[in-house]
């Protein structure tokens, strides 16, 4: 169905060839929300694959909790390139070098940390005083000392030193967590919802249905262990029209919707327009629309699911 097809389906519900004017502003305000309450009967799917390798953490993979007792804490590591960390309360941190044949270090940068009540993350690039890092450098052995000082309590947590970088920007050393976000809104342009469940399938083609999870309805969080690649399957938005005007009306651009949904827009966008002037003839094209949209959501609950199978066959 096009947009001027659906256009005249409605205008011949109020037995006219026209809405007029103030039917056909009704109309175009109409259309949108009617797509998306239609196309939440059947939703159409997708998928997004997301390669996810976290990084190695030169520290090791286990989440610790540090906390300043004394007047300094020393996190060492060698050979890293970035470091990444969340702190609560305040402090300073100096990040020393080590050269090669000597017991004498330089400083490659100190951070004063404001005072936080809940944990803050930081990131920073670790160079030497020739701006090489120090796998590069001959003049330094490679050891790296996180020197945490100060006169008040510090806590840290999901300190990560890192050997690989993702590019040149600060912003992209990634965060040393036990679950790793996605937000699907911001990869995939037509995101509406995950399935419900989500639906996880791993590179060995397994469905996965726990241990992750799903927050603020876009994210969705995978162990830090789960090293591998997952493809995401989600509901899709259908492509709503974002320019009105009298030639939309004549339009033949097709509506994103399967054709049994888009037989149902006409019935429940004259509901909308007519709901202010003749409430009655609203009702009843409403409860026409509902019969209509039952009779689909029976026959989704009728049909034989598809079967799952593993490479494993079960």
């Amino acid at each position: 169905m096009t947009i001027a097809e659906l256009y005249n389906a409605v205008a011949q519900l109020g037995f006219e060839d026209s809405l007029g004017d103030e039917g056909t502003d009704r109309f175009i305000h109409a259309v949108n929300r009617a797509m998306l309450r239609v196309a939440a009967i059947r939703p159409a799917t997708s998928s997004y694959v997301i390669n996810h390798r976290p990084l190695n953490n030169l520290l090791g993979d286990e989440f610790k909790y540090y906390e300043k007792t004394a007047d300094k804490l020393v996190i060492t590591g060698a050979n890293a390139k970035s470091l990444y960390f969340e702190y609560s309360g305040q402090g300073i941190l100096t990040v020393k070098l080590k050269r090669k044949d000597s017991e004498s270090y330089w400083s490659a940068g100190t951070v004063v940390l404001p005072k936080s009540e809940g944990f803050k993350s930081q990131r920073g690039l670790i160079k030497t005083n020739n701006g090489l890092f120090v796998t590069s450098d001959d003049e330094y052995s490679g050891e790296i000392y996180l020197e945490f000082e100060g006169d008040y309590r510090l806590a840290l947590r999901n300190v990560a030193l890192y050997d690989v970088l993702l590019s040149d920007q600060v912003s992209d050393i990634p965060a040393f967590s036990e679950y790793i976000p996605y937000d699907m809104a911001s990869l995939v342009d037509d995101f509406k919802s995950f399935l419900s469940p989500p639906l996880l399938i791993d590179e060995q083609f397994v469905k996965l249905d726990k241990g992750f999870y799903i927050e603020a309805e876009t994210k969705i969080l995978l162990p830090y262990s789960w090293s591998g690649t997952y493809r995401i399957e989600y509901n899709v938005k259908p492509t709503l029209i974002t320019v009105f005007s009298e030639d939309v009306l004549k339009s033949a651009e097709i509506i994103d919707l399967d054709d049994d949904l888009c037989a149902l827009l006409p019935l429940l966008i004259a509901s909308y327009i007519w709901l202010d002037d003749e409430p009655e003839k609203a009702q009843y094209y409403d409860a026409q629309y509902q019969i209509q949209a039952a009779e689909i959501i029976n026959r989704e609950r009728n049909r034989m699911p598809v079967e799952f199978k593993s490479v494993y066959g079960w």
